[in-house]
């Protein structure tokens, strides 16, 4: 026992001998000596301790909370309080007093009947729980709290210094470290400080005032607890002077459990206890009453129930014609839902077994929901077994289509894409992801919003809107009903109401101080395409301060004096077992994520070992507050991406015109330009030698990511956690409607969904030319194949010229993280790749950066690319890019001692403010920089001062609405219960509006190329664009007429190559002369390559076609023969199935080119996007007439080659548009190689290592 539990002998009467029993336990369990607790080898399964869905969840303590999430708040009974005892501080009477009073500001039960701490709150339950009377705070004398501190400080888990001594709690502690069975604890009532200054002595009273308020007041009695560094464990730290190496602050803050709402905020109890999103207006997506009784009583599961209302809400039949079909539905979802189309229009022809993965998925999910133990939400089993899964996977999508206010919503096809905590919670069936064009959003904002503000009806089942995000409305299914009885089959019993989901994922209650429009955005963090791969004990999760100490004001520290904004700590264990999970070739050392309401980066912590994975959370990352106890699914690390080897980047506009103005010259600029257009077209145009074709398909796989594509498309939700997410993506987006009645080729997978027509043919250029290329095609002797290398090579030319995206071979990019160690000086950074680094001018290798690099940031917001710029500096957008560059020069050191933190980017973490706020205002919790190398932009990049922001920007552009929870539930208690739900409706779709942000991206542009880069109107703009970036956060509008006055001063073309009121010729004006003269070159030089004159075509691909026509006709010339008519009949019929579809190919092309000739310059040339958006493909009618069975055909078995060779035939470019695989399995077949045969899955996977490109460049080459 520890040496200070004699101090507490003598202060308790014999009547108080269970009190101080308890407070021998808390003592004992918070001694400095006290034994350490066993820990266990290894780490054990996920398998939850408690359930947590449906009737098996945590519930409210009170009895009549079953359904609802406005549970009233465990309280005490009141007691009469004992009389206070005449006596001097430290004696039996003031230390008992002190328990007591302790006890009843905790809600305790009376009397006190605590032997062990867990069992504190035993005795407080829903059958004896009452309204409890508000013992109120005030602000006492000294000499009569001193007890009442000490004892408030052992039960609260606060570092309170005493006259006894400060508390023995350290940082990484918390309440739930009481004991390993505090999931048993059913409600925590408990007290929070959010600031770091002495508490002050408190008295309880009988006056109305907040209990546990303090003063702002220093007390001078009492001194802040120094925190014990944990880097240093044996670093003095007993005066708040003394700073630790980076990390830590010197005044301790607890970990700080969410307290209960207070009995007299009845303003924001009564708002949570209405019924939200019951009260909205009814809009019905597809429902019919008959119909929905039918398929309830039959037990249609849910996937056949959807695609029935897709085929409604699609037109392809009504609900009348269903009717008769329910009896031939009945089956799982796999077993049925992709056989729904056939059955109800009685196609005779078997339906494509295509997407049957998306249904055996949802069965999967279906089953978690009826099992319901949570198992949806992440891994419950030991890594790689049955267990091992998670949910949320399936994507139910709609469009909302009309417009002027006249709207209905369409349901698209399930998709398996991503996955995100709160489809994992739910299930991905709970919710309805309505996708909204862009120009509705811009043009019918308020008509919109009208529309969104209903609940929606979905065969018998209430969506409700939850929250906006990426064009997008995401819908819940609440545990309502529209006519129509709850199915326990089905799982309805488990639903949840909208109250319980909007509570579990931000509690109202505890998140009250928050700006609603902050609040809302928060519901973003269950939107997060992650991974759970960890579940962490209550034990294991700790508070880590952040480090302030430059900050020399009171309260809250601005986001640039917060050192380690963003970026927490987590164990070794703990990143190991990610490892493991997703088979990383070794452990990362930093990993970007959500966990317990927290966000941001979480990077390796430098001393601990323990066997237990246990994570550190910055006060910076929590963006939500939790009470104990908590859900499961709060307990669990959503993994988002991880640090890895990173390869070079591209330049864009905005790195351009930084680091134009920071001193690089224009000649440097055009000289980097020129060598990125030779080194990416010139391999383009080399098809000589034996192995040439193998290096092109290499080239074009390199230069158009065509691998990685594929790769995303199977992984889904894991791209950013392998890390293919990256930030130059120049992969082609293709996003076309498959028409239902022309699915893709049964042999085809999952991953041919969004690249690929089902004639074969991709939709990626490159993609098209890899494909041709390793059937054997040659540009050569394929007119066709030519003209595609030479689209490639245009586009490739256009996007460094026009766009700017100019590869830059000595740049790298990583997550920026401050020193966990605290060696670096101010200015310097670190830096170590965990493989090989080549100098291209020296041909080097080399691990660790050294000497002078340029740091460019990358910020993302949310899951879409937005711009961020810096204070004081204004950068162009680029549309096409992920990232805003602003370059700084700094000095990279080697620190050997920072070597096991590989592939991140290591700042110091000295100086009066943040390195990554230098950094277009960024922080820690996840950005990217850019570290760029190259001698020749080293030589002449000038670092220059930031501008401070001026000081009446706001004031004079913006008008604020710093409206809180409490004060918008106090606005809306005096409206009728529906505009009160509907205002709340508002707040969560607060994303769904005009921001503007983007057009003011364009003007500040014009401004650049009309006054200059650092002219004041510039500069303005570019505020105005980084603050209505924030805006849903901070809720800043433009006030009235701000945005009319920028339009017509700003909405203005560039002219091309026109000079400006600026001295100086516009950067990209100097680059596009010099680089369309470099690139007419390359253009002129491929059209005078030797390639294919052939008009006849590809003997091999018209042979099939020649040989039955030449056997028809021979057969036709025997005259005695009865059946010599019998081979032409024949071949007609395939003819005629050609002819018809090639007739309906003239018809679209013919279309299509009118569309395209009165399409205006300007849209051509200002389309706000590289994604290619088509209502429905306008080939598939043409795919429907050729894939058309031939009927009576029996003399010829080749019909397929013969269909292919004909429409080819008849034209070459529609040959391939309608049977592009079938001929290149032809030409595959006639090369003297060989062919061999595999299937597309393992197609997809194969590349071309970079040794045998080496090999056979070498064998390629003239001189070989």
């Amino acid at each position: 026992m520890s040496s200070h539990q004699n101090d507490y002998d003598g202060y308790f009467s014999e009547v108080d001998e269970e009190t101080q029993k308890a407070c021998d336990e808390i003592e004992l369990k918070h001694s400095p000596v006290k034994a350490a607790r066993p820990l266990t080898n290894s780490y054990s399964s996920f398998k939850p301790k408690t359930s947590v869905s449906g009737s098996n969840r945590p519930r409210p303590l009170n009895a009549t909370a079953a359904s609802s999430s406005s549970a009233s708040w465990p309280q005490a009974e009141p007691r009469t309080p004992l009389k206070k005892r005449d006596a001097e501080p430290h004696t039996q009477a003031s230390r008992s007093s002190a328990v007591r009073r302790a006890f009843d500001s905790l809600s305790f039960a009376s009397p006190v009947q605590c032997i062990t701490p867990k069992k504190l709150f035993h005795e407080v339950s829903a059958s004896t729980s009452k309204k409890k009377t508000t013992r109120p705070v005030i602000l006492v004398g000294d000499s009569d709290v001193e007890d009442t501190l000490e004892v408030e400080s052992l039960l609260t888990d606060t570092e309170t210094a005493s006259s006894f001594g400060p508390s023995p709690l350290t940082p990484q502690d918390s309440l739930s470290s009481l004991g390993s069975d505090w999931e048993r604890i059913e409600s925590l009532p408990t007290v929070r400080g959010s600031d770091s200054s002495p508490r002050k002595y408190i008295k309880l009273s009988k006056e109305k005032v907040p209990p546990y308020t303090r003063s702002s007041a220093p007390s001078t009695n009492t001194k802040p607890l120094v925190v014990k560094d944990i880097f240093n464990p044996d670093m003095p730290s007993s005066s708040s002077s003394q700073r630790n190496n980076g990390w830590g602050t010197s005044v301790a803050q607890p970990f700080q459990l969410a307290p209960t709402p207070p009995d007299d905020d009845a303003v924001l109890k009564n708002f949570f206890a209405s019924p939200l999103g019951q009260d909205l207006d009814p809009y019905i997506i597809a429902h019919d009453k008959e119909i929905v009784d039918l398929m309830d009583n039959n037990k249609i599961s849910w996937g056949v129930q959807y695609e029935i209302a897709r085929g409604v809400t699609q037109g392809n039949w009504s609900w009348a014609d269903v009717k008769a079909k329910i009896p031939q539905l009945h089956g799982s979802n796999s077993e049925t839902a992709w056989k729904v189309r056939s059955i109800i229009l009685d196609r005779t022809k078997p339906p494509s077994t295509y997407g049957r993965s998306v249904w055996q998925e949802l069965d999967r999910e279906q089953d978690a929901i009826l099992e319901n133990k949570g198992r949806g939400l992440g891994p419950m089993g030991p890594e790689g077994s049955e267990n091992d899964w998670y949910g949320g996977k399936i994507q139910q999508a709609a469009k909302l289509v009309g417009d002027k206010g006249k709207y209905r919503i369409r349901l698209e096809p399930m998709e398996n894409k991503r996955s995100y905590r709160l489809a994992r919670f739910l299930g991905s069936r709970r919710v309805l992801q309505v996708k909204i064009p862009r120009d509705l959003i811009f043009e019918e904002n308020k008509q919109l919003k009208d529309f969104m503000r209903h609940k929606f009806m979905l065969c018998g089942r209430v969506f409700v809107p939850f929250f906006a995000k990426d064009h997008a409305v995401y819908l819940v299914e609440t545990n309502d009903n529209y006519e129509r009885r709850p199915a326990d089959w089905a799982g309805d019993q488990f639903r949840r109401s909208f109250k319980d989901i909007v509570n579990w994922h931000n509690p109202l209650h505890l998140n009250a101080d928050q700006p609603i429009t902050k609040y809302a955005t928060r519901f973003a963090l269950a939107f997060s395409t992650s991974i759970p791969v960890l579940q962490f004990k209550p034990e294991n999760i700790s508070i880590e301060p952040d480090t302030t100490d430059t900050w020399p004001g009171p309260g809250k520290p601005p986001a640039e004096y917060i050192k380690t904004d963003g970026c927490g700590l987590i164990n070794e264990a703990a990143l190991k077992i990610i490892a493991r999970i997703l088979n990383y070739l070794g452990y990362p050392v930093a990993i970007q994520g959500r966990v317990f309401g927290a966000k941001g980066l979480w990077i390796l912590h430098p001393t601990d070992k323990n066997p237990e994975p246990k994570i550190w959370i910055r006060p910076s990352q929590r963006k939500i507050v939790y009470q104990y106890p908590v859900d499961r699914s709060h307990l669990i690390f959503d993994l988002l991406s991880v640090s890895s080897s990173a390869s070079s980047v591209s330049l864009s506009k905005q790195s351009i015109i930084n680091l134009s103005e920071n001193g690089v010259p224009d000649v440097t600029l055009i000289e980097i330009m020129k060598k990125a257009l030779t080194e990416e077209v010139r391999p383009l145009m080399k098809w000589q030698g034996p192995m040439a074709m193998e290096v092109l398909w290499s080239v074009v796989n390199r230069l158009s990511s065509v691998s990685r594509t594929r790769l995303s498309r199977m992984t889904a939700s894991m791209t950013r956690a392998l890390g293919l997410g990256g930030q130059d993506w120049r992969g082609e987006e293709i996003d076309i409607e498959r028409n239902e009645d022309v699915p893709p080729p049964e042999n085809e997978g999952p991953a041919d969904n969004t690249g690929r027509a089902s004639s074969g043919v991709p939709l990626s250029l490159s993609e098209y030319i890899m494909e041709s290329l390793q059937a054997g095609f040659h540009p050569k002797d394929s007119t066709l194949l030519k003209d595609k290398i030479r689209t490639l090579v245009e586009v490739t030319i256009k996007s460094i010229i026009d766009k700017f995206s100019i590869p830059l071979p000595e740049s790298l990019s990583a997550f920026i993280i401050p020193d966990p160690l605290g060696v670096l000086k101010e200015g310097e950074v670190y830096y170590r790749s965990s493989v090989a680094i080549v100098d291209s001018e020296t041909q080097d290798v080399f691990n660790v950066l050294t000497g002078n690099v340029l740091l460019g940031s990358q910020i993302q917001i949310s899951s879409s690319p937005r711009l961020r710029y810096p204070k004081g500096r204004c950068l162009v957008r680029f549309r096409s890019m992920s990232s805003h560059m602003f370059f700084v020069k700094v000095m990279a050191v080697d620190r050997p001692e920072l070597s096991r933190w590989a592939d991140v980017l290591i700042v110091s973490a000295k100086g009066e403010k943040s390195f990554a706020s230098m950094l277009s205002g960024g922080d820690y919790d996840g950005d990217k920089v850019f570290i760029l190398f190259l001698s020749s932009l080293l030589e002449h990049f000038k670092n220059k001062p930031v501008k401070p922001i001026p000081p009446n920007f706001k004031d004079d552009n913006f008008q604020k609405y710093p409206e809180r929870v409490k004060q918008f539930a106090e606005r809306v208690s005096a409206l009728a219960p529906k505009d009160a739900q509907e205002a709340f409706a508002d707040i969560l779709m607060f994303d769904i509006d005009d921001s503007k942000f983007g057009l003011y991206s364009n003007w500040q542009e014009y401004a650049i190329w009309k006054h200059g880069y650092d002219d004041p109107r510039s500069e303005r703009l570019a505020y105005i664009f980084n603050a209505l970036l924030d805006s849903s956060k901070t809720g800043d509008r433009l006030k009235p007429g701000i945005f009319e006055q920028d339009q017509k001063q700003f909405s203005k073309p560039i002219p091309e190559f026109q000079m400006s009121d600026v001295e100086k010729p516009y950067i990209f004006h100097t680059l596009q002369r010099a680089g369309r003269a470099a690139g007419d070159e390359f253009l002129c030089e491929y059209d005078k390559m030797e390639g294919a004159t052939q008009v006849a075509g590809d003997k091999v691909l018209l042979q099939p076609y020649d040989l039955a026509a030449n056997r028809a006709m021979e057969l036709y010339g025997q005259s005695k023969n009865p059946g010599r008519l019998t081979l032409c009949e024949e071949l007609k019929r395939i003819r005629d199935c050609v002819d018809k579809a090639h007739n309906a190919y003239q018809e679209v092309m013919t279309k299509l080119a009118r569309e395209s000739e009165s399409a205006s310059p300007k849209k051509k040339t200002t389309s706000k996007s590289r994604k290619i958006q088509r209502k429905t493909d306008p080939m598939a009618h043409v795919y429907e007439l050729y894939n058309c069975q031939v009927e009576d055909v029996f003399f010829f078995q080749n019909v397929d080659e013969i269909k292919a060779s004909y429409a080819y035939k008849r034209k070459h470019r529609f040959g391939f548009d309608v049977a592009f695989r079938e001929l290149c399995t032809m030409k595959a077949k006639a090369s003297i190689h060989g062919i061999a045969p595999t299937i597309r899955s393992f197609d997809e996977a194969k590349a071309i290592t970079s040794t045998y490109v080496r090999a056979a460049t070498r064998l390629s080459a003239p001189d070989a």
